[in-house]
């Protein structure tokens, strides 16, 4: 046992937010924790809702259908320059866009009173002003595309099914008013504008002709496009045929001047590729090979002596000579032949340099000319152009212009569309559970203390000994719960603390010291629980009341006031036999804090103590149980450290701040403590015990005597 004491005493404190890992159940344990948050907030949400829907009145809607066109615009448009696309997305807004502009909705305020129409805007004294009008009928309207269509959407909203369509029907009136007049004024504007280029356009086009007609006289351009065709294709095959002859001709170069190094050496000149494959070249070495073939055979069957290997001897040398004599001229023909590839390479750039010339003088001429081309084509498509444009502005005046017509007109609605009832009570229990959950988590993050044990023992690193649950029951009856319920949960936990004290390895004379971070933890109610606890396990116990400024012992175990107890033994003015008292519990004796006095600190120093606790008196108890003040108060407890054998370290979960508690362990390590233990009091029923096992007595004894079963 002492060496998991060891490894629950580490010196390492882990933050205190280090273990809120949020899972699911970790959060159940928030909401249960905090269940009040979360239906303060239910009850708000809902309570808004209910006000919101007594006092907002009743609206009704109406809604009209309308369908863009899907033709093209050309009154002012020029042939592939500017043309309106009907089709596109962003021409479907432009119209929805259009019908709500302020224009429009100030005119159909005014046409249809609305300033003055109460269904529309409550009553006011003063005169609503343009923009507090053009807001609130903005706010009523809704103008909406329907994906993927030509379709539009008006729907209007009021607190009368009249208005309501009234207010759609003025609006596609005026829209469409609007839209008319737009429409025959830009046709017209266009008909005059174009009336005005079409003549300056004539003007411009016969200028433009004229001087093209006397560029071309005066340049003789008449066939200027073909000329420019013949010379660029002679300029091709010029540069065609200049390539071949540079090709050829750098070729012979460099046979040249090989032949030129051999001199006039025919073997020399035979290793020359262009020599040694020439066909004269080429015969006369066979003549030579068949020859020498031939003196071979002869050299087998006769002599050197021999008069036919003679004659064959001297036949060899002959055609030797000859074939020296090929390769001589083969030699000289090369270099008659690169002569001639100079010249004709020669030749050849020279007529390119003069078509050059003439391509270059027919280009300075036809720059010009192509602009004035360029500028008649450009003058005469414009003028045919705007010729068109003005016949059909002619014939569009007299048409119908709009592009817009209405396929759904306005209805008269009987059933109001609001406020729903059904939607805003759901989104306000939504709203409530959301927030709620959201301010519960906000409060347990901003929730410094330890709730379970998990926590407790990650964050002191000290194993809790027993977790005591919040009761239920009246105070006098919650302050001694296995007195009054020997069958909770309570109960059960102070016998569980009990079991884990007599599990330690100590003599039968065991000295418990009970202590915690700060006041109102707790500790009294742990240390009296478990002395009753041991008493009722048979143990002699004795619990000593040593917080001699709050002392609550005597009054928890319902002993007479004003008895001599702890302060007056460590003034020496009796002894501790004299002031122990028997309790109504039997095996179990107290000591009271004793006589109130001034000088605490004297009164607790670690001699007196030390002289009290070696009376033989508190040998005759097998457990002593010491209720201390609070560690981080006064450092009476630190003077009985040394006395105890196992050190309770009162935590009260939900209330004691994870800083103090490790401040408290510090304190009680430094002054060499022994086998610290926690014990997690007033655990939430909802953290209590979380491996799911509930207290349950199967049958408990009646007032009668007899077994009845448990409630459910």
């Amino acid at each position: 046992m002492k060496t998991t004491q060891n490894n629950y005493n580490k010196y390492t404190y882990q933050d205190d937010n280090s273990h809120s890992a949020w899972d699911v159940r970790q959060l159940l344990l928030i909401l249960a924790d905090r269940a009040w948050i979360l239906g303060l907030c239910l009850v708000a949400t809902i309570g808004l809702a209910a006000a919101y829907l007594f006092v907002t009145p009743k609206s009704y809607s109406s809604t009209a259908v309308l369908y863009v066109e899907q033709r093209d615009q050309k009154v002012v448009s020029i042939q592939d320059v500017s043309q309106q696309n009907l089709e596109s997305s962003d021409m479907m807004k432009t119209v929805e866009q259009s019908l709500t502009t302020d224009d429009i909705l100030m005119r159909v305020i005014k046409h249809n009173h609305l300033a003055d129409n109460s269904e529309f805007l409550p009553k006011n004294p003063v005169a609503y002003t343009d923009d507090e009008l053009l807001k609130a009928l903005n706010q009523r309207l809704k103008v909406k595309v329907r994906r993927g269509t030509r379709l539009i959407d008006i729907t209007a909203k009021s607190n009368g099914a009249q208005l309501s369509q009234l207010i759609v029907q003025s609006l596609i009136n005026e829209y469409q008013e609007q839209n008319l007049k737009q429409r025959t004024a830009i046709a017209n504007s266009a008909n005059s504008f174009l009336f005005q280029e079409v003549d300056k356009l004539k003007v411009k086009l016969e200028k433009s002709e004229s001087d093209l007609a006397a560029y071309r006289e005066h340049n003789n351009a008449v066939s200027l496009e073909e000329k420019q065709n013949i010379v660029v294709d002679t300029l091709k095959d010029l540069n065609v045929k200049l390539g071949e002859a540079r090709s050829q001709r750098m070729k012979l170069e460099s046979d040249v001047a090989a032949c030129r190094k051999a001199s006039s050496n025919a073997e020399q000149l035979s290793l020359i590729s262009i020599v040694a494959t020439a066909p004269a070249v080429l015969d006369a070495q066979n003549r030579v090979a068949s020859e020498e073939q031939i003196i071979a055979g002869l050299a087998q069957r006769y002599r050197p002596e021999h008069p036919k290997y003679i004659d064959a001897q001297a036949q060899l040398v002959q055609l030797k000579g000859a074939l020296n004599s090929v390769i001589l001229k083969s030699s000289a023909q090369i270099s008659a032949a690169y002569e001639s590839a100079l010249a004709n390479e020669q030749k050849i750039g020279q007529a390119l340099k003069d078509q050059e010339q003439q391509a270059m003088q027919l280009e300075k001429i036809a720059i010009p000319y192509n602009v004035l081309a360029r500028t008649v084509k450009g003058d005469r498509d414009l003028y045919q152009s705007m010729v068109t444009r003005l016949k059909e502005t002619d014939v569009t005046r007299s048409l119908d212009l709009m592009q817009v017509r209405v396929i759904a007109a306005p209805r008269v609605s009987t059933e109001p569309v609001g406020p729903k009832v059904a939607i805003i009570a759901a989104l306000s229990i939504f709203l409530g559970v959301v927030g709620g959950i959201g301010l519960c988590v906000f409060v347990s993050s901003m929730d410094a203390s330890m709730h379970s044990v998990d926590e407790a023992e990650d964050a002191l690193q000290l194993q809790v000994l027993a977790s005591i649950p919040q009761s239920r029951a009246k105070k006098k009856e919650a302050s001694l719960p296995l007195l009054t319920q020997p069958y909770s949960a309570a109960t059960e936990a102070f016998r569980s603390l009990r079991t884990a004290l007599e599990l330690k390895e100590v003599t039968d004379h065991q000295v418990i010291l009970f202590t915690s971070s700060s006041a109102g933890e707790g500790k009294t109610f742990c240390s009296v629980n478990c002395a009753v606890a041991l008493a009722h396990q048979g143990y002699k116990t004795l619990i000593v009341d040593t917080d001699l400024r709050h002392p609550s012992v005597g009054k928890t175990l319902g002993l007479a006031p004003g008895q001599p107890g702890l302060a007056d033994c460590l003034t020496g003015a009796t002894k501790a036999g004299q002031v122990i008292m028997d309790t109504k519990i039997p095996g179990l004796f107290a000591m009271t804090a004793g006589t109130p006095a001034t000088d605490f600190s004297e009164l607790m120093s670690a001699a007196r103590l030390t002289s009290l606790l070696s009376d033989a008196t508190f040998a005759g108890f097998e457990r002593i149980i010491f209720d201390t003040a609070p560690v981080n108060a006064v450092s009476d407890a630190l003077h009985l450290v040394k006395h105890a054998t196992a050190i309770c370290l009162v935590v009260r979960a939900g209330r004691t701040p994870v800083k103090a508690a490790q401040r408290a362990h510090a304190a009680l390590v430094g002054a060499r403590a022994k086998d610290i233990g926690i014990v997690l009091n007033r655990v939430a029923p909802a953290r209590y015990n979380p491996y799911g096992y509930e207290f349950r007595s199967e049958m408990i004894p009646s007032t009668s005597g007899r077994l009845v079963a448990p409630t459910l």
